[in-house]
């Protein structure tokens, strides 16, 4: 896609037809453009002050800081680890003739549901670090730069460097945004969802 200047700004958007001796050239509007990115950052900053919302909501109750959710992830590495090291232990039981493959079979089932229900909870709370600050409040990469896109008049260069990856343009005038931060996104999802399951 190139850029033009003129009256109205525009690219030109070359699509590959299936003979590559061809190309078929369509002009879109820089307005058309701009519109559809403004429509898309609304509901980006919708989501992110919903999220932010529900996110203080959860935290409140708890009354969470970081010190105590770090001494929690710590005990569950520890107990992720000996269940690992449970599993290689029955295994060399096992071997040795020590007990049967039933007994290890069921065992071995038993420790390792315990471990990745352990891993899942370490990866939960570790999203949640991640999105806690010193002192318990919320720190997300995603919430903090879209929240203050709810009511913006006009997009700028500015805010489309901070806020857009990339827009792709498909046939028939389709658009489809890739948005920066969302990893920073995921991990706040990842959150309030383990934070929702557990209910701690």
């Amino acid at each position: 896609m190139s850029y033009k200047l003129g009256k109205q700004m525009y690219f030109y958007c070359y699509t590959p037809r299936y003979n590559d001796s061809f190309a078929c050239v369509k002009q879109v509007q820089g307005a058309d453009i701009l519109e559809v990115i403004s429509d898309g950052l609304r509901v980006q900053a919708q989501m992110a002050v919903e999220l932010s919302r529900l996110w203080e909501e959860q935290h409140r109750e708890q009354k969470k800081d970081a010190a105590a959710v770090k001494k929690n992830l710590a005990g569950l590495r520890e107990t992720n680890q000996r269940l690992s090291q449970q599993i290689s232990g029955l295994y060399e039981s096992f071997a040795l003739g020590e007990i049967g493959k039933p007994e290890y079979l069921a065992a071995k089932t038993a420790a390792a549901k315990q471990r990745d229900d352990t891993a899942a909870r370490i990866s939960e709370l570790e999203a949640a670090l991640e999105n806690m600050g010193a002192d318990g409040s919320l720190r997300n990469g995603f919430v903090s730069t879209f929240g203050k896109y709810l009511d913006v008049k006009e997009i700028t260069s500015e805010i489309t460097a901070e806020v857009l990856k990339e827009v792709l343009v498909f046939p028939g005038d389709r658009f489809e945004i890739a948005w920066n931060y969302r990893d920073e996104l995921e991990k706040l999802i990842l959150d309030l969802q383990g934070e929702h399951q557990n209910g701690a």
